[in-house]
């Protein structure tokens, strides 16, 4: 997660702002933001997942699950922010992360999987190429 502060600060450097969508309440994200410094970046509970419908983020495959990655990856959330039904429902759907600049989307990240983890600097540097990687 340092990877993200990093990159919010590169980016606010360019007067960009980091935006995180999540499945829980605000009161429930609170103690993840706070632990990873990310307290004053916008957050946007979406228990109903609209905005993961509305960017296209489909959920993970049953096969997916059996993966050690996976299950590696939510047993790391998992120990570092409890567990509970809302963790279980989360862990199928799949999380994008993506730069938005005037309306449009100019670099995207789209996990195929739970355990994917992007390289939010790399993402950032991209905005100025316009790239999907």
């Amino acid at each position: 997660m340092a990877d993200v502060a990093a990159a919010q600060a590169m980016m606010r450097s360019d007067g960009t702002r980091i935006a995180f969508v999540h499945g829980g309440s605000a009161e429930e994200a609170a103690p993840w933001f706070a632990k990873y410094g990310l307290g004053d970046v916008m957050q946007v509970s979406d228990p109903e997942l609209a905005h993961y419908r509305a960017f296209g983020l489909g959920r993970t495959k049953l096969q997916a699950l059996v993966d050690p990655q996976v299950w590696t990856r939510g047993a790391v959330c998992a120990i570092s922010h409890g567990f509970g039904l809302q963790t279980a429902e989360m862990m199928r759907q799949l999380p994008g992360v993506f730069v938005i600049r005037d309306g449009k989307i100019v670099a995207e990240f789209r996990h195929s999987s739970p355990a994917d983890r992007p390289d939010y600097l790399e993402l950032t540097r991209s905005v100025g190429r316009g790239a999907k990687i």
